[in-house]
């Protein structure tokens, strides 16, 4: 019968009815040993495993690296040839200058040197054409590119050209044919170009001598046309005429200056007279104010005076200045000069009224002096009549106004006589000023041609060295270091590789990392077994026996199965689980060897247990007990075959197997339709316990569809073999389709772990 579950315990698939999928589960996050990175130990780990394939990898590749980079870091021929650069210019005519920076010279030069007219004129060389290069490069002009090197120091005066080559012949005949190219095409240019220059400069002193002779005879021939023979004479007449003009108009100035002060003089009496008499008459009649001031007089004085008017005039012109600028808003600093010429001429103005002011009052007191002389009243006997003043300031106007009339006549008659010297017409004119300028320019021509002459003897600032190139001794330590250091480096990487990629895999190491690290709970560990025995046997045989009795009664081996096979019974008086799936998540991880081990172990412990070999497409339980692979699982789920003809007794007391049988596509059609359900019925009607040994669940459905019928399923895990990503997967795949998995059980775990593994305490899952 099939067993009833308890009312009170939680609800739980039933073992022959599919699990519901009606609930929407939520992706839970990957547990800490996916998503964290892989430790040092890890990595250690992973390094163990493959140390060798690293090695003999690594070994090979390593002693190909170094025989490779021999070959390739084999030192080149570097031929080398020195050249002089001065670190002043060589000069003949003028004192050498230092004031060009000389590491601008040395960059120059070497420049100069690595360009490509220097490598084709050093490709035309007699020496290196024997040595054939255009059939042996593909670009000669390229090789020598890449294989030249110019270098120097910035406080020396040596500069060096070095060329490497694989044969040392071509590193000498490149590296003296680059030093003479250079000379050829670069520096002897510059002695040609001074050589052209000198004789370019012959050329243009001699045309511009016969153009000046030319234009000479030209102005000879004009002079004698206006009937001037004489140049000379008719030059100085014409000189002497202009300077006469000159003096007697500055002395007309002058006068009539004199004739303007002395018309401010006369006015400035006679205000100042005016002004005497007003304060007089002020004085007869007894008035406290008087009708005049001295001020207004002074006034009138400065509004006659020509020099206050000149003065006033430059200020209101300065003023005007100034008052623009402001107004555009401009910078005081840019109109301060106008300022101070503001502020001088102001003090000119000052000074000249002052000035006016003192006469003024001179004028009056003398006036008054002389009115007291006159009346008898005392006064100073040498003051003059005003009479007599005011006369002999009018004689001086007069006198200047007389004078400046006599200078006018005489510039004007000077103007005749000036103009009646003919004028000999712009040519005449032209021409003399392209004369002079000539002069001057062959003066200068016969001084740059000497100049230029003196500095073709002078040597060239560059200069090679007597001996031709030499070879440079080989440096070989790169090359050595570079053969001793390549195959570590190889072997290095190819360790850590590997490592990598097997720290990638992640590996099960300890069982702890199946429950702390993928949350999955361990139900026990089955620890490591080194074959004992008959020779060839395997684990699984050992375990069953060909007798019926384990040959490793009392091993911890037995013992964890035990252990394990303890946690199922506790879990089929618990929970009713009878029917138990072994599976793994890929082949290869034990779980054939687990499931024969726990049905023999819950034969020998009375438990009447069918063994079904579920993995279709690759059964292996009919090989362990040697029996028919068919008829099996497969007929029997067909309906072909009943299963008490396909169930076999085995040696071992309570054990049946069943094989897997003929598998089709029939057979799978029959497990997607829950075919499965009706046969595992009959199963249980017959037997305690039913142990599925299933395909791996990532590589077909087989296992998913037949863990939807069981009660339970058992993982397999391979300790060193089996990856936690594939581990996770296969936990997830099954919990997501709502089959309930007990738990994992670690094979070759170490014996520390099977001591303290956890299967001896009942699993609550």
């Amino acid at each position: 019968m099939i067993p009833q579950h308890d009312a009170t315990q939680p609800e739980y698939p039933r073992p022959y009815e599919p699990a519901r999928h009606d609930a929407i589960r939520p992706v839970a996050a990957q547990p800490p040993a996916l998503s964290s990175a892989p430790d040092v130990m890890t990595f250690l780990d992973g390094l163990r495993r493959r140390w060798i394939m690293a090695t003999l990898l690594g070994g090979t590749l390593g002693a190909i690296a170094a025989i490779a980079v021999y070959y390739l870091l084999a030192p080149y021929a570097t031929a080398y040839t020195k050249l002089s650069v001065a670190y002043l210019e060589p000069k003949m005519w003028a004192t050498p200058s230092a004031a060009n920076d000389f590491k601008s010279v040395l960059t120059t030069t070497a420049a100069e040197i690595n360009n490509k007219v220097v490598f084709n004129a050093a490709l035309k060389n007699e020496a290196v054409k024997k040595l054939g290069l255009e059939k042996r490069e593909s670009d000669p002009v390229q090789m020598i590119e890449d294989g030249l090197k110019v270098e120097y120091k910035e406080n020396s005066e040596l500069l060096t050209i070095l060329f490497s080559h694989s044969d040392p012949q071509v590193a000498l005949a490149v590296a003296n044919a680059v030093r003479d190219a250079y000379f050829d095409t670069i520096v002897r240019q510059r002695q040609n170009a001074r050589t052209n220059k000198v004789t370019e400069l012959e050329k243009l002193y001699g045309d511009t001598v016969e153009s000046l002779k030319n234009k000479k005879e030209s102005l000879a021939r004009i002079a004698q046309a206006a009937g001037f023979p004489d140049m000379s004479q008719w030059q100085i007449e014409r000189t002497e005429l202009n300077l006469r003009l000159r003096d007697e108009r500055q002395k007309l100035t002058t006068v009539q200056l004199k004739v303007e002060e002395a018309k401010a003089a006369l006015e400035t009496f006679d205000a100042s007279y005016k002004a005497w008499k007003e304060r007089k008459e002020d004085k007869t009649s007894k008035t406290d104010a008087p009708k005049n001031d001295i001020s207004a007089v002074v006034d009138s004085a400065m509004d006659s005076d020509a020099r206050a008017k000149q003065i006033r005039d430059r200020l209101e012109a300065r003023e005007r200045l100034v008052a623009e600028y402001v107004r555009r808003g401009s910078d005081p600093r840019d109109y301060r000069k106008y300022n101070e010429d503001v502020a001088t001429l102001k003090s000119q103005l000052d000074e000249r009224r002052t000035e006016l002011t003192d006469r003024v009052k001179t004028a009056i007191a003398n006036q008054e002096k002389a009115e007291a002389a006159k009346a008898g009243t005392g006064g100073s006997p040498r003051v003059q009549d005003p009479v007599l003043v005011r006369a002999h300031l009018e004689r001086q106007v007069t006198n200047y106004k007389t004078f400046e009339e006599k200078l006018r006549t005489q510039i004007e008659e000077l103007s005749r006589q000036a103009a009646k010297v003919p004028v000999l017409g712009p040519d005449y004119d032209r021409l003399a000023a392209e004369i002079k300028r000539d002069e001057e320019l062959i003066n200068d021509i016969f001084r740059r041609q000497e100049q230029e002459k003196l500095e073709t003897r002078a040597r060239a600032r560059v200069a090679p060295f007597p001996q031709g190139a030499e070879l440079m001794k080989p440096d070989t330590k790169k090359q050595l270091l570079a053969t001793v250091a390549a195959p570590f480096g190889v072997l290095f990487a190819v360790a850590a590789g590997l490592a990598w990629l097997e720290c990638g895999k992640r590996r099960v190491r300890k069982a702890g990392e199946i429950s702390r690290g993928l949350g999955i709970r361990v139900v026990g560990a089955v620890p490591r077994h080194t074959t004992t025995g008959t020779a060839g046997a395997s684990l699984s045989k050992q375990l069953i026996g060909t007798n019926g009795e384990s040959e490793l009664e009392g091993t911890p081996v037995m013992e964890s199965i035990d252990a394990i096979r303890a946690a199922l019974l506790h879990e089929a008086d618990s929970r009713s689980t009878r029917t138990v799936m072994i599976t793994s998540a890929t082949s290869g991880e034990g779980k054939t060897t687990l499931a024969a081990a726990l049905a023999g172990s819950l034969a020998r412990a009375g438990r009447k247990t069918l063994l079904l070999d579920g993995d279709l497409r690759r059964p292996t339980v009919h090989e362990l007990f040697e029996v028919a692979p068919q008829p099996g699982f497969s007929e029997v789920l067909l309906n072909e075959v009943e299963l008490n003809d396909a169930a076999l007794e085995t040696p071992i007391e309570n054990l049946w197997i069943l094989p897997a049988g003929q598998w089709d596509r029939e057979v799978l059609l029959a497990l997607s339709r829950d075919g499965l359900q009706g046969v595992i019925e009959r199963m249980s009607e017959e037997f305690d316990f039913i142990l599925i040994d299933s395909h791996p669940v990532l590589e077909a459905t087989d296992a998913l569809l037949i863990g939807r019928q069981v009660d339970a399923v058992l993982l397999s895990v391979l300790s060193d073999v089996s990856q936690m990503p594939r581990v996770y997967a296969a936990q997830q795949q099954m919990t997501n389709l709502g089959i309930r998995v007990l738990g994992a059980v670690v094979n070759a775990a170490s014996p520390e772990e099977a001591l303290t593994s956890p299967s001896a305490v009942p699993v609550m899952v």
